[in-house]
C-alpha cells in the first residue's frame, strides 16, 4: 500500500489514505472508497501507517470496530462486525 498522510488546510494531520483502496478486499468489506481518508479506529486517531498497524494490533480480538473516515469532507462511521 502506498500510504500518504492527509493534512487539513491548518495544516494539522487529519488521517491517513491509499490509491485504488477499493481492490483490497478487506477494504471492500469495510465499505472503504477511494479518496476515503482514515482517521480513526474505535475513537483512536490514526495519522500514520505505523498508528494503523497498532490500533490493529491492539484492538486483533476485538469483535466491533468504529472506524472513523472522511468522506468527501465529510466525518462518517463505519461499524464493522468480526464474522
Amino acid at each position: 500500500l502506498n500510504v500518504q498522510v492527509v493534512t487539513g488546510d491548518d495544516g494539522q494531520v487529519q488521517g491517513i489514505t491509499t490509491d485504488n483502496i477499493e481492490q483490497y478486499d478487506v477494504a471492500n468489506e469495510l465499505g472503504f472508497q477511494n479518496g476515503d481518508v482514515l482517521v480513526s479506529v474505535n475513537n483512536e486517531p490514526v495519522q500514520s501507517r505505523e498508528d494503523a498497524v497498532n490500533v490493529v494490533r491492539k484492538y486483533q480480538s476485538a469483535s466491533i470496530f468504529r472506524i472513523g473516515v472522511l468522506r468527501g469532507g465529510q466525518m462518517q462511521y463505519i461499524t464493522y462486525r468480526v464474522r
